[in-house]
C-alpha cells in the first residue's frame, strides 16, 4: 500500500495555483518573455519602440534653441492641423455646409487640442475661399514633441469628419502621420518586388540554386544580426527611425555583393581541380581579402556621417558601420562555413538557362581568356586615353543636373499629388489668401520685461522691418512671458524654394531692438539650418584621408590607392 501511494504521489502534478505553483509559472512567462524580447529585436520591433522619430533636425541650431524656449511657459502659436471642409453645391454661409460643421467642431475632443480657430469662431474671412465653397479650421495641438502630437491628431481625425462634404486633412501634423505611413506602404512594396527579383536574379547569375541560396542566406543573416546590435545601441544614444530600412537594404544588399565574389571564387577553385579545403583556403586568401577591405573602406566613410549633429545622419552612421561590420565578419565566418558544408553540391540543382553562362567542369564558370568582360576589358586597355575621356565625360554629364540641386527637407512635396497633405497645400494656395500652416515663429530674448510699454515700443519698430522683408504677408506679436516675446510671421514662398531661404536670411539678418537676441524656428527656418548644417560639416576630405591608407594596405601601391 505504501509503494501505491508513493506512485500515486510521483504522478501527482503540482498545483499551479498554490505558492509553487504561482512561481513556476512566472518562471514560465519570464522565458516566455525573454524569448518574445528577443525574437522582436532581430526582428526590428525592439528598435520601432525605441526611436525618437525622424531627427532631421540640428539640436545645435538657432531653430533648435528656438523651440526650446517655446516649450517653456512662452508656449508655441502655430497651427499643427489644417482641416480643409469644400462642397461643389453648398456655400459656407448655407445651413448645409455651416450647422454640420459647426456641430462637429464644438464636439471636439479638447484633451490635446490648445487652439481651435474657424471662421464661425473668428469671423475672419481669410478662412473663406473666394468662391465660398471651402473653409478651413485651424487646430494647435498640446504636446512639444512630433511623435506624440501625430497620436494626439489621430484621436481626434475621426471627430472632424462630416458626411456629405469633401474632408482634408494638411499641416505639419498630418503630413508628418501621411508621409510615415507612404513610407511604410513603400518599403513593404519594394520589399516585395524586390525579393523575388533579387532570387531570381542570383539564380540566373550562378545557375545553380544551391549557389545562389548562399549570398541570400548571409544577406539575410547580416541584415538580423545588424538590426539586433542597433537595439543595442538605443540603450546609449537616441535613434532615427529611418535607420531601420537602411540597416535591411545595406545588409542585403553588402552581404549578396561580397557573397558574389567569394561564391564564384569558390566555384573557379573547384572548377580548376582544386579539393574543397584548399578551394575554401585560397578562396580567403583571395576573394576573402578583396572583401575585407572593401568593408573597412566603406565602413570607415560611412562612420564619417558620426560628426554631424543631427539624429537622424547619426543613426545613419551607427547603422551603416554595424552592417557593414556585419556583412564583413558574416563573409569572414558564416559564409566559409556554408562553401565547407556546400563542397562540390555547390553546382547543384542546375538551372539550364540559354546564351549567357556555360563553363567548364559544369560550374558556370568562363574561361579567363574568353567571354564578354574579358573582351571589354581588352577593348578599353587598347585605348586607354579614349577610353578614359569617355567615361569622365559621361559622369560629368550626370552629374550636372546636380549643380542646380535645391537642397529641402521631407514635406508634402514628397507625397503623392493625391495625397491630403499635399492637396491641401495647393488649394490653399489657389483659392485662400494665406495658408496658416506658412508660419514663421521668432521668439525675442528681452534685456528686461518683455510686455513693458517702453520695450513694446521698440518691438513694434522691430515687427515692421520684419514686415519689409519680401515674402512676409503679416507679422504680429502672439505672446510675451518674461524677458521673453512671440512673434509671428505669414509667409507667401513654396517653403522648399530659394525665395524661402532667402526670406529668412533676411529675417536673421534684421537687428532686433537694442540688448536683445531673436531667434527664428518653424519648418522653413529648420529647413535652412538642416542645410547649413549639412554644408559646414560636410566630412569628404576626412573620408578621403581615412580612406587612403586602408586602400593603400590593400594595393600596396600609392598610385593605385589614389585612383
Amino acid at each position: 500500500m505504501k509503494q501505491k501511494e508513493g506512485r500515486r504521489n510521483e504522478r501527482k502534478p503540482v498545483c499551479r495555483f498554490g505558492p509553487d505553483g504561482r512561481e513556476a509559472k512566472m518562471a514560465d512567462y519570464r522565458r516566455y518573455a525573454r524569448i518574445r524580447y528577443f525574437c522582436r529585436c532581430l526582428g526590428g520591433g525592439g528598435l520601432r519602440t525605441a526611436y525618437r522619430g525622424a531627427g532631421f533636425d540640428d539640436p545645435t541650431s538657432e531653430s533648435s534653441y528656438a523651440d526650446e524656449l517655446l516649450a517653456g511657459p512662452l508656449g508655441r502659436h502655430v497651427s499643427d492641423v489644417v482641416v480643409l471642409y469644400e462642397s461643389e453645391s453648398a456655400a459656407v454661409d448655407d445651413p448645409a455646409f455651416a450647422d454640420p460643421v459647426q456641430q462637429a467642431l464644438s464636439k471636439l475632443p479638447r484633451d490635446g487640442v490648445v487652439r481651435l480657430d474657424s471662421y464661425w469662431s473668428t469671423r475672419d474671412e481669410s478662412f473663406v475661399s473666394g468662391d465660398r465653397h471651402a473653409t478651413y479650421a485651424s487646430i494647435q495641438l498640446k504636446s512639444n514633441d512630433d511623435r506624440v502630437r501625430v497620436e494626439e491628431y489621430k484621436a481626434i481625425k475621426e471627430h472632424l469628419n462630416v458626411a456629405g462634404l469633401t474632408v482634408r486633412f494638411g499641416g505639419l501634423t498630418p503630413m508628418t502621420e501621411q508621409v510615415n505611413a507612404q513610407i511604410g506602404r513603400d518599403i513593404a512594396r519594394a520589399e516585395m518586388l524586390s525579393m523575388p527579383l533579387l532570387v531570381l536574379l542570383l539564380v540566373f547569375i550562378f545557375r545553380s540554386a544551391v549557389a545562389a541560396a548562399l549570398p541570400l542566406i548571409l544577406g539575410i543573416v547580416v541584415a538580423v544580426g545588424s538590426l539586433a546590435a542597433l537595439r543595442a545601441v538605443t540603450y546609449f544614444t537616441e535613434i532615427s527611425t529611418f535607420v531601420i530600412n537602411v540597416v535591411t537594404i545595406l545588409g542585403l544588399g553588402l552581404a549578396i555583393d561580397y557573397a558574389l565574389f567569394m561564391v564564384n571564387r569558390f566555384r573557379e577553385e573547384l572548377a580548376a581541380g582544386i579539393p574543397v579545403d584548399e578551394a575554401v583556403e585560397r578562396t580567403m586568401a583571395t576573394a576573402g581579402r578583396t572583401v575585407a577591405f572593401s568593408g573597412l573602406t566603406v565602413g570607415v566613410s560611412l562612420a564619417c556621417l558620426l560628426v554631424f549633429p543631427s539624429r537622424s545622419l547619426v543613426s545613419m552612421g551607427f547603422g551603416g558601420v554595424l552592417t557593414v561590420l556585419f556583412a564583413v565578419v558574416g563573409s569572414m565566418t558564416v559564409l566559409p562555413v556554408m562553401l565547407r558544408f556546400a563542397g562540390e553540391r555547390v553546382n547543384s540543382l542546375r538551372v539550364p538557362l540559354p546564351g549567357f553562362g556555360g563553363g567548364k567542369s559544369g560550374a558556370g564558370v568562363q574561361s579567363e581568356t574568353r567571354g564578354r568582360w574579358y573582351r571589354a576589358a581588352h577593348a578599353m586597355m587598347r585605348r586607354p586615353m579614349l577610353s578614359t575621356a569617355g567615361i569622365v565625360l559621361l559622369l560629368v554629364a550626370l552629374g550636372l543636373p546636380f549643380l542646380g540641386v535645391n537642397w529641402a527637407r521631407p514635406g508634402d512635396w514628397v507625397l503623392p499629388v493625391g495625397a491630403d497633405a499635399r492637396a491641401v497645400t495647393n488649394i490653399m494656395g489657389q483659392k485662400f489668401k494665406s495658408d496658416p500652416a506658412k508660419i514663421v515663429t521668432g521668439v525675442i530674448e528681452a534685456p528686461g520685461a518683455a510686455d513693458s510699454a517702453e520695450y513694446q515700443a521698440a518691438l513694434q519698430s522691430y515687427m515692421k522691418r520684419l514686415s519689409a522683408v519680401e515674402g512676409v504677408t503679416g507679422a504680429k506679436v502672439t505672446g510675451t512671458n518674461g524677458q521673453l516675446a512671440r512673434l509671428t510671421l505669414n509667409y507667401k514662398f513654396d517653403p522648399m524654394s530659394r525665395e524661402a531661404v532667402h526670406m529668412v536670411q533676411e529675417l536673421r539678418a534684421q537687428e532686433p531692438p537694442a540688448g536683445s537676441k531673436a531667434y527664428f524656428t518653424g519648418m522653413l527656418a529648420s529647413r535652412v539650418d538642416i542645410v547649413d548644417m549639412v554644408i559646414s560639416r560636410c566630412p569628404g576630405w576626412r573620408c578621403s584621408s581615412l580612406s587612403f591608407p586602408l586602400s593603400l594596405c590593400s594595393l600596396r601601391s600609392a598610385p593605385s590607392s589614389c585612383r
